[in-house]
């Protein structure tokens, strides 16, 4: 029963970290079609 219960926390933990890094990711693409549109607008400024 002390391995289920280790298991089911490990899994607990692993889901957290799962789930931060996938707003992380979505944070980076955010940021990065962001910096596209500036760069773009600069381009165009010229």
């Amino acid at each position: 029963r002390g391995k289920t219960k280790i298991s089911l926390e490990r899994l607990k933990m692993e889901k957290v970290e799962s789930g931060s890094l996938v707003l992380e990711n979505e944070q980076r693409q955010r940021y990065e079609k962001c910096l596209d549109e500036i760069s773009n607008q600069v381009v165009q400024a010229q």
